[in-house]
């Protein structure tokens, strides 16, 4: 069980005396398809300088059966990167390069509740990956290459990849399933989710979320068929700076840098519209921000940066096979096909087995929040940093 929390266990902290129960259910059936558009924008200011990124493109989210439960592929992928004022050149072309990488999500497979369960077909994802990053390592003098290229490796490993996958797939979906929300009231959590990019530590969050209210699913419905949830996750401060100070402090053997945060705060916000008869999300807003006071090697460090996205999905419900029709006995029978020889089925692509998230523990409801264990991080994947 990867999500975070069995929703239904959750206290609320803030209930309303008559509010609505809304049940949230999952619903994906296969052959189902959505076209999905997405933007992005990072604003960061660093050292008096501000820089801006912008990500935009498309995809096709496909699910189909899978042993395991359903299979969820990504197909037709389309990245745009437009760096604002940074220059032409090899630095240019090496931040593009590692976005676009970043942007291409693997396949993963979930069951039929809705839960995450491994990744699928990484070998073809990570071949296609070692192509883009070639063309521009190999541009790239030799003393830089090499780190550049081990820069990349620690990006795509499968930890990485599937920590991506499972925050957003949980942020979406699964961390939703199974639960009855009382529309307008508030609802926290308390999980631990380990981030790969800090060598899997372990940071404690907090989620406070509620539905806000029903509404259309998308501006050609007339109807009140989805809900609007919003949702704050926030990590201790002292818990993130402790992290990141010993991740620097792992590539400094000698000592030198000796990295002194004294204030590092971020919280991420999202808005959900999802239908709750089947989990499909309509349009998904999220904004991450986060603020920094730092020394590093004696000179200090201030910054900030703020990063907005916004996905839209446009759903195609499988067509229904047709009915048979029942023939009167004057009909006649069409003749047999010729026989035909069976195709050997291609071999399906090896899915790698993720290493699955630890299981919440049992909890009681307390009055303001129930602690779990639990993982988390669709696409687009956050920018590298």
């Amino acid at each position: 069980m990867t999500r975070l929390l069995p929703l239904f266990l959750v206290a609320c902290l803030v209930c309303g005396a008559a509010a609505e129960p809304i049940e949230l259910r999952f619903d994906w059936p296969d052959g189902l398809e959505a076209a999905v558009s997405y933007s992005g924008e990072r604003v960061r200011e660093q050292v008096g300088q501000t820089s801006t990124q912008v990500v935009t493109g498309s995809y096709t989210l496909r699910v189909s059966n899978h042993p395991a439960g359903k299979l969820i592929e990504y197909a037709d992928a389309n990245v745009n990167v437009d760096l604002g004022d940074v220059a032409e050149g090899p630095q240019k072309k090496l931040q593009e390069m590692m976005i676009k990488a970043m942007s291409q999500p693997p396949s993963y497979v979930v069951n039929e509740n809705g839960e995450y369960v491994k990744l699928h077909g990484l070998d073809d994802l990570r071949r296609n990956l070692d192509e883009m990053v070639g063309i521009i390592v190999d541009e790239m003098p030799d003393n830089i290459r090499a780190q550049v290229q081990g820069m990349f490796d620690k990006m795509l490993t499968p930890e990485v990849l599937e920590t991506g996958i499972i925050e957003n797939w949980n942020r979406d979906v699964g961390f939703w399933v199974g639960a009855s929300l009382d529309v307008g009231d508030w609802y926290e959590v308390e999980f631990t989710n380990t981030v790969a990019m800090l060598g899997n530590i372990a940071m404690p969050m907090k989620n406070r979320f509620r539905i806000i209210e029903r509404v259309a699913c998308n501006d050609d419905d007339n109807g009140t068929g989805c809900v609007r949830i919003e949702m704050t996750s926030v990590v201790s401060d002292e818990d993130l700076a402790k992290a990141v100070e010993e991740f620097i402090s792992r590539f400094d053997a000698q000592g030198n840098v000796n990295p002194s945060i004294q204030e590092l705060k971020q919280e991420n916000d999202v808005r959900l519209i999802t239908d709750p008869s089947t989990l499909r999300p309509y349009s998904i807003e999220s904004s991450k921000q986060t603020s920094l006071k730092m020394s590093l090697g004696g000179m200090k460090e201030d910054g900030g940066q703020i990063e907005r996205n916004r996905l839209v999905f446009s759903w195609s419900t499988p067509a229904s096979p047709p009915a048979p029709v029942e023939k009167s006995s004057a009909e006649e029978e069409p003749p047999s096909p010729e026989p035909q020889a069976e195709e050997t089925p291609s071999e399906e692509a090896p899915a790698v087995e993720a290493p699955a998230a630890p299981k919440p523990d049992a909890v009681e409801p307390v009055p303001a929040a129930v602690g779990a264990e639990g993982s988390a991080q669709g696409f687009p994947p956050p920018a590298p940093q």
